[in-house]
């Protein structure tokens, strides 16, 4: 008589979603946080068959997330907070050519436009997300003008970052 050899794998991950697999070394993706009877049934070539049933506990991952306050001077520095939630121990900001390890970072960018910028978030349980966003960088010395205007007369010129300026041409 020869030795048995796993011809079949059934695994089970116990969510509601497609949780199954027939493969020897699955990978599974769970859609959410909660603890989870993960079961696996082997059946060999000799129709033999036995199973065990594991729990795991699946954390929440972080929600990565910030917000972008651009320098208001021409070199000025470029402030970036997380808004990524309360339980979070770690950060890399990957800002241009540089990388930061703090949670609210500044920047100075050499250049106006746009720019991708990465965070990468550890939660307190060791879980790891990261967000990519496209962020501008505006001139903060360009505004918008009339084209027109007419001497001894008030012309509004407005900033592009919103706020307003008054000019009067002689």
């Amino acid at each position: 008589m020869s030795d048995s050899n796993i011809d079949s794998w059934s695994w089970d991950f116990g969510d509601s979603g497609s949780g199954s697999a027939i493969t020897k070394d699955p990978a599974y993706t769970f859609s959410l946080a909660g603890p989870y009877n993960v079961s696996l049934e082997v059946t060999t070539d000799h129709s033999c068959s036995n199973s065990i049933q594991k729990m795991i506990q699946i954390a929440a991952s972080p929600k990565p997330d910030f917000t972008v306050v651009p320098a208001t001077l021409p070199n000025g520095p470029t402030y970036f907070k997380d808004a990524s939630g309360q339980n979070n121990k770690g950060w890399q900001w990957n800002i241009g050519d540089s990388i930061y390890t703090i949670k609210n970072p500044a920047h100075v960018f050499n250049a106006f436009g746009d720019f991708n910028v990465k965070i990468t978030v550890t939660g307190n349980n060791d879980c790891v997300s990261v967000l990519s966003k496209s962020i501008n960088i505006p001139n903060p010395a360009d505004f918008f003008l009339p084209a027109n205007g007419c001497i001894e007369q008030r012309i509004f010129a407005v900033p592009k970052d919103g706020t307003q300026a008054e000019y009067r041409w002689d």
